[in-house]
């Protein structure tokens, strides 16, 4: 129930960041932007593999541990496109519904992805030493 709720409060602040939804050409730098997170998408998408991930927290029972390409930057890549996501919206909106709505963006997939990881470390006896080698979530380096 728990990992519902914050799938579905993460599509609620995915959406407010889109609002209002300027129908404007994208900037030069939103559309680099743009560009960055489909190619990141579908790589995420090619490593993984449809059928091995879920939108909730708690992995499939068929689930295998990926931890080459994206996986070997960051721990959660895909919560990464929608942070990248949220970034775009705000930077070509700029309205500050999509300062906040990214903010909570950030909240929610933070809880989100420590909520995973419980399930994670139950799941896949390598995951503690997968997390000693790539120990950032989000942003390789950073966070």
């Amino acid at each position: 129930m728990y990992g519902q709720l914050l799938f579905s409060a993460q599509v609620v602040a995915m959406v407010f960041c889109l609002i209002p939804l300027s129908l404007a050409w994208p900037k030069p730098l939103t559309m680099m932007l743009l560009a960055l997170l489909v190619l990141m998408t579908l790589w995420v998408l090619v490593v993984n593999r449809l059928g091995n991930w879920s939108v909730f927290p708690k992995p499939l029972d068929k689930a295998k541990l990926i931890t080459s390409g994206p996986y070997g930057l960051v721990r959660h890549p895909m919560y990464s496109t929608m942070l990248l996501f949220g970034l775009t919206c705000f930077i070509h909106n700029q309205t500050l519904t999509g300062l906040g709505s990214f903010i909570a963006l950030i909240v929610i997939l933070r809880i989100k992805a420590g909520y995973e990881e419980q399930f994670l470390l139950e799941k896949f006896e390598e995951y503690p030493g997968y997390m000693r080698r790539v120990s950032k979530r989000f942003i390789p380096g950073i966070f």
